[in-house]
């Protein structure tokens, strides 16, 4: 409203030079002001665009291009078929992804309480997948040239959690689009307690830490404590997370 008052007040002020009658401009600015808003008002409560279900539909958009990112990023790493030329166009759709998610929220949370998501695990669940989403950057943006070279046992452990984190996440993103969907949670902190000790005893027999592998150590630990934050808040008991049938 006040916005209106403004830009009324200030055609009628530049068109004062132009008109005869700067009164009779207002009073015509005034009244189709009026007649707009009461049209979008009308249109408003007839036909409400409630901004929950698109909200929870760029959620689960974010979490879906966060997966395909996250594996694919993973799997340079293993040589399993990802062209790393494809990682810098993947991760500019997750930045994509996440602006349309973020608005998306903010017009969410102008609609009137009832009508609202649950803001709280919206945060959280965005909060899980920047983590996510930063892990993967970390390891694409600092990836050897050349092709890495594992030891077998290491090699054979760090497939199991890729794999592992690849299916889990792949059901994260199906039960933000499609709601409550049960499936198998995937033990990722053990699996990656395999990786560590494999790791480590590599290590210990070579006499010395290969960085990259620190690296993916590393990485892959906050990766699975990002997923298993997401598992949680999608386990809770409230259903305002997902997009309403």
């Amino acid at each position: 409203a006040v916005f209106s008052v403004a830009i009324t007040g200030v055609v009628v002020f530049l068109l004062a030079g132009l008109e005869p009658d700067p009164v009779t401009t207002g009073e015509d600015r005034l009244l189709a002001t009026v007649l707009g808003a009461a049209m979008a008002l009308i249109s408003y409560i007839a036909f409400p665009t409630w901004g929950r279900r698109p909200a929870s539909e760029a959620v689960a958009d974010l979490a879906s291009t966060t997966h395909s990112y996250v594996v694919a990023v993973l799997n340079s790493y293993l040589g399993a078929g990802t062209d790393p030329s494809t990682l810098p166009a993947l991760s500019r759709a997750v930045r994509l992804a996440r602006t349309n998610a973020e608005s998306a929220i903010d017009r969410s949370l102008a609609d009137p309480g009832s009508r609202q998501i649950d803001s709280q695990s919206h945060v959280e669940t965005l909060a899980a997948l920047r983590r996510l989403a930063i892990a993967a950057h970390t390891l694409r943006l600092r990836r050897p040239v050349a092709a890495a070279q594992w030891n077998a046992l290491v090699r054979r452990d760090l497939t199991q959690l890729v794999d592992a984190i690849d299916i889990e996440l792949n059901g994260i993103a199906a039960r933000l689009q499609f709601g409550r969907i049960a499936y198998h949670h995937e033990p990722l902190r053990e699996l990656h307690r395999a990786v560590l000790t494999a790791s480590a005893a590599v290590a210990d027999a070579a006499g010395d830490s290969n960085e990259m592998t620190v690296l993916v150590v590393a990485e892959t630990d906050e990766m699975v404590d990002a997923v298993n934050t997401l598992a949680d808040v999608l386990d809770r008991p409230s259903g305002s997370l997902f997009a309403p049938a």
